[in-house]
């Protein structure tokens, strides 16, 4: 009767989280705000419980090595990519050492479960390495994301922050029960098993995590450095557009581009003539200041931010995307004249790529979390 009772409260954990992954994923496109690495991390996990909620169904082979299927690949690529994913929020490029450990963890979780697969009965040493895998890869992956989030909301204090920073809280205790039970020999709380209990803690993290990214699309592009200016340069280098901005819920301090135009065009020819190649700039890393660079064809596009990070540069990408091609070809032009409409069209691909950042009025050095509305004089540039 318990083990009946179980495998309904399986199949409807499996049931509500299928949901909520498919409604994540249409929202995600829906808004454009792709992050492929966690969806193919939800999916990775939706894999893993359709094969224990699905368990009593199988075949016997599959049945009998669920555990190496779901704990040891499935789950474990699931937590690899939840890993990856906040490493694109934090930074440009994932850290190495930390690559390194959590890709060992990888390793050691895939190439365990497949030697369990070709086994009948699997050593016990063998099994407690399959374990420590999944329990070490999935506490590193969410209190990494935790350590990330926190310091997003220390400095923006967005509650969606705190939100996901409680979810990821939520997700990373649910690890202690199975970690009870395989090294310390807890295997029951109040007739639950402590598995059984992980994986109740474990979907009501889920649930509050993908909750809050299907009401809210727009955190996943979020930028939790400091961001202060966006310039697109035309085909002679010079900048067509320029606006000052701040992340939403940071200080706003505006970064003069008087000279900016210059001094870039100065150092793409000197490096183009010495180089002998067409050198288009992509980085430029000084004391807490980055300069990211796109380029499409004839024009670029410039944010200067304290750090880069990978959808930083993903929602430059984005915004020369929308570029429509009649904006595309009077912006390219050596002779631009941008008109207000132009400034209001830029300014809307602006808010679009980059939903969490706010215009700042560079005539009062006033903010306003209304957006491009904030801006009292759209001919400047």
């Amino acid at each position: 009767m318990q083990s009946d009772i179980a495998n309904v409260v399986v199949l409807a954990l499996w049931g509500i989280l299928l949901l909520l992954v498919i409604l994540f994923i249409y929202q995600t496109f829906r808004k454009n705000r792709h992050a492929h690495l966690l969806t193919v991390g939800l999916l990775f996990g939706v894999a893993g419980l359709t094969l224990w909620a699905f368990r009593p169904f199988l075949s016997e082979y599959l049945a009998s090595h669920t555990s190496p299927l779901a704990n040891g690949l499935a789950y474990v690529f699931m937590y690899y990519a939840i890993y990856l994913h906040f490493e694109q929020v934090s930074d440009l490029r994932p850290h190495l050492a930390r690559l390194a450990l959590m890709s060992a963890l990888v390793g050691m979780g895939a190439a365990t479960s497949a030697t369990m697969l070709t086994l009948d009965s699997a050593p016990g040493a063998l099994t407690q390495w399959n374990d420590f895998a999944h329990d070490a890869i999935r506490m590193g992956a969410f209190l990494f994301g935790m350590v990330i989030s926190f310091r997003g909301w220390r400095m923006t204090e967005e509650r969606n922050a705190l939100v996901e920073w409680l979810a990821l809280l939520i997700l990373a205790s649910g690890g202690i029960p199975a970690v009870m039970g395989n090294y310390f020999g807890f295997k029951h709380v109040i007739d639950m098993s402590v598995y059984e209990l992980g994986d109740m803690i474990t979907f009501v993290g889920l649930v509050l995590l993908i909750g809050m990214y299907l009401t809210h699309p727009n955190y996943l592009y979020r930028l939790p450095v400091p961001v202060y200016r966006i310039i697109i340069y035309n085909s002679v280098g010079i900048a067509t557009y320029s606006r000052a901005v701040r992340t939403r819920g940071m200080e706003g301090m505006v970064v003069p581009d008087q000279l900016m135009s210059m001094s870039i065009t100065a150092v793409s020819s000197v490096l183009s003539e010495g180089l002998q190649v067409n050198a288009q700039l992509r980085l430029i890393d000084v004391t807490r200041r980055v300069l990211l660079f796109e380029w499409s064809k004839d024009i670029s596009a410039l944010l200067i931010c304290e750090r880069g990070t990978y959808f930083a540069r993903r929602s430059l990408k984005m915004l020369l995307s929308s570029i429509s091609a009649d904006l595309y070809e009077r912006l390219a032009a050596e002779a631009v004249n941008v008109d207000s409409k132009m400034m209001a069209q830029l300014d809307a691909l602006v808010q679009a790529a980059f939903p969490y950042l706010v215009f700042i009025d560079e005539d009062t050095s006033s903010t306003n979390d209304s957006g491009p509305a904030a801006i009292s004089s759209p001919d400047r540039t």
